[in-house]
């Protein structure tokens, strides 16, 4: 006599109904993961915590490439001569002495720098004084610790119209750099000199507009070390 068919129930403490196989043994389907239940709260945020270490990491590595990059910079700007460009050639990126405040006379500040031929050499003995007027002029002077010289040089000076200039350059050799009073003390060696001690000039200039209207200054002006 054949025994009843049993009907299972789900509930409580009973397990999801059982199957036949192809073999015909019976076996428990798994069960599905529910949405938002606590193993996949786990998974999600260990996904989550992986990626923000994958951007911190690569956060790091760039600031290492950065860092290096700015001290691979520094290392080469801070090897080999000093070049400073001529005033003219730097006028036009913004290099070009600033205005001048104190004086109606000048546009800008008198520049005067070393002019040898090689970078950072003071061996020729000889500087350029570049000067910015207001308004154009015949004729510039310029006494340059005790010695004046003609801003008149056709090469380095301003275009001309009508006789006139606002921008004059004359050169001064010897200067006095070796043993005089524009002496410098080298940076290395005899005649190496970057700049690191400073050295300034007493100028006088003298600016003549006409027959009768003439204009002059007088300014301390740190010396450069090197147009060229």
């Amino acid at each position: 006599m054949l025994a009843p068919h049993k009907r299972h129930r789900e509930g409580p403490g009973n397990g999801p109904p059982l199957s036949s196989g192809p073999t015909g043994t019976r076996r428990a389907t798994p069960a599905r993961r529910a949405p938002g239940s606590p193993s996949t709260e786990i998974d999600d945020g260990v996904i989550k915590e992986a990626r923000r270490r994958q951007r911190r990491r690569r956060a790091l590595g760039l600031s290492v490439i950065f860092m290096a990059a700015l001290i691979a910079g520094g290392l080469l700007r801070g090897t080999g001569a000093v070049h400073r460009p001529h005033p003219l050639r730097a006028a036009g990126t913004g290099a070009a002495p600033g205005i001048s405040p104190a004086s109606p006379m000048l546009a800008r500040e008198p520049d005067l720098g070393v002019t040898c031929g090689v970078p950072n050499s003071i061996r020729c003995d000889r500087v350029g004084l570049a000067v910015w007027l207001r308004r154009p002029a015949e004729t510039v002077t310029a006494t340059v610790a005790g010695v004046t010289i003609e801003l008149d040089d056709p090469t380095w000076s301003g275009p001309a119209l009508h006789g006139r200039r606002t921008m004059f350059t004359g050169f001064l050799q010897p200067a006095g750099m070796l043993n005089g009073p524009l002496k410098v003390r080298p940076d290395r060696g005899r005649y190496w000199w970057a700049g690191a001690h400073a050295t300034s000039a007493r100028v006088r200039i003298v600016a003549i507009y006409g027959q009768r209207h003439r204009a002059s200054v007088t300014t301390t002006v740190l010396l450069r070390a090197g147009w060229g």
